[in-house]
């Protein structure tokens, strides 16, 4: 019997994700593995549910946990190498105890592909990573900061057979879903705007401003977190169809990007200093150009640019519809 284990249930896009999967998979086993208490009412409300509570650091539970379901979903630890082994070392047990070979669903993350330009300047290139392209996959490695050196493990336990790995890299994820499983218990998390949001205020409000380089015309890939959702659920059908015939090769087939904007930095920069503004975290809705050395610690994101087309995920009838960036940062308290 097809059972789940799931990484990251409490988070952004993990807590969404679990109201539209359950809603069409209503009869398979899933164990959730998190932290917090605070969910486990309404997880246990979804039926099939097993709650183990743990941190990311018992890395023999992770193990364990990974070894006993043929699923894996990681929705929580795209740059975390020791949870990443774990799950590869537990899958791997489980092939030599059963022969069967297990599923790694895992969520990285685009910023592997910002050019690291510190210019602030679009700069336009000759070819754009394609997710439909094999080969430019294949390059992905650890050096693609900060998710590469999970999907490098990734790709190598996919191409040795132990197991069949399949990629959703969304962008800049904004937005909290109104179907997140902890709205109904006033979690927190389920109101939370999210990794990528989180970062940007934060450096806007250490540094008293919104902060771009250059001209401002450096462009960062951005997605709703209702489109990385119906994404997955569209990469999860995927799985269904084609894990009986996958081979290690078919890894560089199954990665799908998530991006359904461009929006350049100055503008980016304007918006969060907007938002922090009517916050009361910074004085004025002020905007600066600035070198890349003191842009922060978000200055990679700023000054560069992520270019990539999402090729393979419309083939699946992919199609954005979420609210713009600029709406929803509006709409945030």
């Amino acid at each position: 019997m097809t059972s789940i284990l799931f990484l990251g249930v409490s988070g952004q896009i993990g807590g969404a994700f679990i109201t539209a999967f359950r809603e069409k998979y209503l009869d398979i086993p899933v164990t959730f593995y998190l932290r917090s208490t605070e969910l486990d009412s309404v997880l246990h409300d979804l039926g099939n549910t097993t709650i183990i509570h743990g941190t990311f650091d018992q890395l023999d539970e992770i193990e364990r946990l990974a070894s006993s379901h043929p699923f894996v979903f990681n929705f929580a630890a795209s740059m975390n190498v020791p949870v990443t082994e774990a799950i590869i070392r537990g899958v791997r047990t489980r092939k030599v105890q059963t022969g069967a070979t297990s599923v790694v669903y895992h969520l990285s993350g685009a910023g592997n592909f910002v050019d690291n330009s510190k210019s602030g300047d679009y700069i336009p290139t000759n070819h754009r990573f394609d997710d439909a392209n094999p080969d430019d996959v294949r390059t992905v490695s650890a050096a693609n900061l900060p998710n590469g050196p999970c999907d490098e493990l990734l790709f190598a336990a996919a191409s040795t057979g132990e197991a069949k790995v399949y990629f959703v890299c969304p962008g800049g994820t904004y937005g909290h879903s109104h179907r997140h499983v902890g709205r109904s218990v006033g979690s927190a998390s389920a109101f939370a705007p999210g990794r990528w949001v989180d970062y940007m205020t934060q450096n806007t409000e250490a540094l008293g401003f919104g902060a771009y380089v250059g001209s401002g015309t450096s462009v960062f890939g951005v997605v709703h977190v209702d489109d990385i959702v119906s994404l997955a659920m569209l990469v999860y059908q995927k799985i269904l169809d084609t894990v009986d015939s996958y081979k290690p090769e078919d890894v560089y087939h199954y990665w799908y990007n998530g991006v359904s904007s461009e929006e350049p930095s100055k503008k980016i920069a304007a918006a969060f200093a907007k938002l922090q503004a009517r916050r009361g975290k910074i004085t004025s809705p002020e905007t600066k150009s600035v070198a890349y050395e003191d842009a922060g610690f978000t200055a990679r994101y700023i000054a560069g640019n992520m270019l990539i087309e999402c090729n393979n995920s419309i083939s699946l009838g992919w199609r954005p519809q979420g609210p713009d960036l600029y709406t929803t940062l509006e709409q945030l308290e």
